[in-house]
């Protein structure tokens, strides 16, 4: 019987920390910094993307959406707490 070591870390991070176990100037980690940045929003973008088009929003549906207020108020929430209690 054999026990998996767990680490704090993803696969992500521990190869990134083995393709960059040298020390990075400032300029270097800035540049890096802004690629991972990159990767993330270009992957932000593709989900955006594939939401919208599998529900169907067309850009006239996303503006209107934009300024709809649909939160609720702390105010009934509480109240709706209180009321199941």
């Amino acid at each position: 019987m054999s026990l998996a070591v767990q680490t704090p870390f993803t696969e992500a991070q521990l190869e990134l920390l083995s393709l960059f176990n040298t020390t990075l100037t400032q300029s270097d980690m800035q540049e890096l910094r802004q690629l991972l940045l990159d990767f993330k929003f270009r992957k932000l973008q593709n989900m955006i993307e594939e939401v919208s088009d599998e529900k169907n929003y067309t850009k006239e549906k996303l503006e209107k959406m934009s300024g709809e207020h649909n939160r609720t108020s702390y105010k009934s929430y509480y109240k709706h707490l209180k009321a199941n209690k």
